[in-house]
């Protein structure tokens, strides 16, 4: 099972800098590996709660997705619906599941998300236009659009993400 290593700073008991977490991050689910959360108005967090899967208003979120190649052309009809609805039934949202005509995964999110590539080939669909291929570095501000990333190469594709809170649902 994939891990990556999560370092958190923080201060002694006479203020200096130190380490103060050094951990393993597993996967949680659907290629989602969560790191770190911000709340406004919160005490700092300190690694131990879940993060869920959308951060709530002014929250943030930091994880990295790790997404398997799927061809859409090797799945039956039944098997599509069912892993999106395992899929929608993770994200915990109904109203993320939007304009599926596209794509049975196509999703929106009540977030800005700031999205880099680290490996893989994947694709951007979005409701309009062609697909946009993105290769490793690349980088997508994505605003609460409906979309779907599609893995296009053999390899799994892995994202850096943070996950910003926005005030009300699309």
């Amino acid at each position: 099972m994939t891990s990556y290593r999560r370092i958190v700073t923080g201060f002694d008991a006479n203020g200096k800098s130190c380490v103060v977490a050094d951990s393993q991050v597993g996967e949680t689910g659907a290629g989602n590996f969560h790191f770190w959360m911000t709340r406004p108005g919160a005490a700092e967090y300190d690694g131990s709660e879940a993060i869920p899967f959308f951060p709530g208003p002014g929250q943030t979120a930091f994880r990295i997705v790790r997404l398997p190649p799927l061809d859409p052309a090797q799945l039956t009809a039944g098997q599509a619906v069912a892993l999106a609805d395992g899929f929608f039934a993770e994200l915990g949202n109904p109203w993320c599941r939007a304009d599926t005509t596209r794509h049975p995964l196509m999703h929106r999110t009540p977030t800005t998300d700031y999205i880099t590539i680290l490996s893989g080939q994947v694709s951007l669909l979005l409701e309009t236009g062609e697909a946009v291929a993105l290769q490793p570095m690349d980088s997508v501000v994505q605003r609460r659009t409906n979309h779907m990333w599609v893995v296009t190469g053999p390899e799994p594709a892995t994202f850096l993400c943070v996950m910003v809170g926005d005030a009300v649902p699309p």
